[in-house]
């Protein structure tokens, strides 16, 4: 006769992405939990990436509720700023990378986010030149004043 498998409960529901983090960093922190490339990351080191991220964040001003826009491809960045946001109570939106200038400055629109994270050099596509060249004034405004 067959007979059920006993299950252990799950240590992760319920938790938010930071306190999941959090209980990851403690139990396993020396243990590998992300691969990029050459580049190598254990539980304890991401937990570190992801909370100077939200430290970076809330330097910007940003609350609790605030939406940050995430403008990236697949990358180390990415994860660390998607739950740097969702530890800090922000609103994370994930913008399309194959987007064309018209449909990319739609998304931003749309997302009404107080904050654009993108890529910087060594990307599949110049993110920031495309910015630059979709809102002129990015150039000429101050880093931490822009208004588009």
């Amino acid at each position: 006769m067959f007979e059920p498998r006993q299950e252990r409960p799950n240590p992760y529901l319920g938790l938010t992405y930071g306190q999941a983090m959090e209980r990851l960093a403690k139990t396993y922190g020396g243990h590998l939990a992300l691969v990029f490339g050459e580049r190598r990351f254990t539980f304890a080191e991401a937990k570190a990436e992801i909370d100077a991220a939200a430290e970076r964040l809330a330097a910007l001003g940003l609350r609790p509720g605030d939406t940050v826009a995430l403008w990236m491809p697949n990358r180390p960045e990415f994860i660390w700023y998607w739950l740097a946001s969702a530890q800090s109570g922000f609103i994370a939106v994930f913008l399309n990378t194959r987007l064309k200038r018209d449909e990319f400055m739609y998304q931003i629109a749309q997302s009404r986010s107080r904050v654009l994270i993108t890529a910087g050099a060594g990307a599949f596509r110049d993110f920031v030149g495309e910015l630059v060249a979709a809102c002129p004034e990015l150039g000429e405004q101050q880093a931490g004043q822009l208004q588009l």
